[in-house]
């Protein structure tokens, strides 16, 4: 019955993902794309998780990205949300700061275990579409954004590339270490501008570009041999990297440009990667 349990020996609570993910009938997330193609990622995708200490219980997803609770072997992700929490506030205020009180349709796209989705739809007159191919985890945040009482968020499953979002919808389109799973960065581009507003803007936070093709293939190769250490090689059949000159050639700006914002990243008080605003 569980054969990805069988074939990585991984743990209970993976085990119980696939449960899940086998019993979609019962779930709150709609459904706006077939899963069947996604399950052999989802499988690969939340081993993963598991072997890196990110699969979670619904109180550590609702205390992200204030808190992160730290297993041992894995103390290196703490100091990843500490960054994460730090690059999160600079987006509320950014949100405060340019639209105040102005209600506002945000969609986060690759948004896994939805902690982002629910620490948005708190902002009074936000309507949050949160959307993934993992069914798992999109049934999880979805439990939570019930038992929260949260009525103005939608998780969602859908293959975005395939235009399964309505057009002209979003204020703000927001990737948030997610681009990584999406191969062509272009077409990922052109589909998250055709979901848009006129006016709209797409932010991408927490997220790695290489300056040349040597760094890119370098990343590449080192991918390649960590998913292989850890025992699902084929994790990078859907683990992509992307360029900064795409993302020039396209527009886009670095909100992280400054001075200030690189001595934080120096010293780990935020994530070493562009904060990108596309407008």
């Amino acid at each position: 019955m569980f054969g990805f349990g069988a074939k990585y020996g991984v743990s209970l609570r993976v085990i119980y993902f696939e449960l899940n993910f086998r019993h979609k009938a019962m779930s709150n997330v709609h459904i706006l794309s077939d899963p069947a193609p996604f399950a052999e990622k989802t499988t690969a995708y939340l081993t993963v998780r598991d072997r890196e200490g990110r699969v979670l219980t619904n109180e550590q997803v609702l205390a992200l990205p204030r808190f992160f609770p730290v297993s041992e072997g894995h103390q290196r992700l703490q100091r990843e949300w500490r960054m994460r929490k730090h690059s999160f506030a600079r987006f509320q205020k950014h949100l405060y700061r340019r639209y105040a009180k102005k209600p506002l349709e945000i969609l986060d796209l690759g948004c896994g275990n939805g902690w982002m989705s629910l620490n948005l739809a708190r902002r009074p007159g936000t309507n949050i579409w949160a959307v993934d191919v993992n069914l798992p985890e999109l049934e999880q945040g979805a439990r939570l954004a019930a038992a929260s009482g949260l009525t103005n968020v939608r998780f969602v499953f859908a293959d975005f590339l395939k235009n399964t979002i309505p057009e002209k919808k979003f204020d703000l389109v927001v990737l948030a270490a997610s681009i990584q799973y999406f191969p062509d960065f272009a077409e990922l581009y052109m589909a998250a501008k055709g979901v848009l507003k006129p006016g709209g803007i797409i932010h991408i936070l927490d997220s790695p570009f290489y300056r040349t093709q040597e760094q890119c293939r370098a990343a590449r190769a080192a991918t390649g041999a960590y998913y292989a250490s850890i025992g699902v090689p084929e994790m990078t059949n859907w683990y992509h990297h992307h360029l900064w000159q795409d993302v020039k050639k396209m527009g886009g700006k670095n909100l992280n440009s400054g001075m200030h914002t690189r001595i934080l990243q120096h010293v780990h008080w935020l994530p070493p990667f562009p904060w990108v605003l596309f407008e």
